[in-house]
């Protein structure tokens, strides 16, 4: 999966790799326009708002429970959210940035750090801030309560994950790495029912 899009998007640009395996939604602006590039889209997930949990309170049987996550969007003007950010050249990143560029009404977020999808996990565990992160990367710590949706799901950005090539022709080796690829997508998808036939009600004779 590319960390770097921008970088790994050079290099297939410039031939210099064969695949780009990347998280992929059609609002950000990328060079693999569809005339010299082909996708094959491989799975979806949902960047989700993700924060630590914040106040607890008592319930009863005596166990305390989180009521509400640390930090909530959209934040306000006089109280704007510590934001986890992705480094600028990360897809997930141009995709969170140009959504959130988008959204109405705004939310009040001030950058407090830079860096990986997996770090800024860690860190908003840790209570750090919150930031958008591939649900299927953090689904067991939402169900666990270790982390709380930071948002409703209008605040959810759905996602693609593909498989990108040049049209160009490729090596034996890649070429038939791609078909395999084709083929095991082509099989995913599921079959129509059968249609059901019915006995005849009657002969005739």
């Amino acid at each position: 999966m590319a960390a770097n899009f921008a970088a790994c998007e050079k290099l297939l640009l410039e031939a210099q790799a064969q695949f780009l395996l990347a998280h992929y939604h059609p609002s950000i602006m990328s060079r693999l326009d569809a005339d010299r590039f082909q996708r094959i889209d491989l799975d979806t997930d949902v960047l989700v708002p993700i924060s630590a949990p914040g106040s607890r309170r008592a319930v009863r049987g005596g166990r305390r429970k989180p009521s509400e996550p640390r930090y909530a969007l959209p934040g306000s003007a006089d109280a704007p959210l510590p934001h986890l950010a992705y480094h600028p050249g990360s897809g997930v990143g141009r995709i969170v940035t140009t959504f959130l560029s988008t959204k109405t009404p705004p939310c009040c977020l001030v950058p407090s750090f830079s860096a990986p999808v997996t770090l800024l996990v860690e860190m908003a565990r840790e209570g750090r801030g919150l930031t958008w992160a591939p649900r299927s990367l953090v689904q067991d710590d939402l169900a666990s309560g270790r982390l709380m949706r930071a948002g409703a799901e209008d605040w959810d950005i759905a996602i693609s994950v593909c498989l990108f090539r040049s049209r160009a022709r490729l090596t034996h080796a890649a070429e038939a790495f791609w078909s395999a690829v084709q083929k095991g997508q082509r099989e995913k998808k599921p079959k129509p029912p059968r249609h059901q036939r019915h006995p005849s009600q009657g002969t005739t004779g």
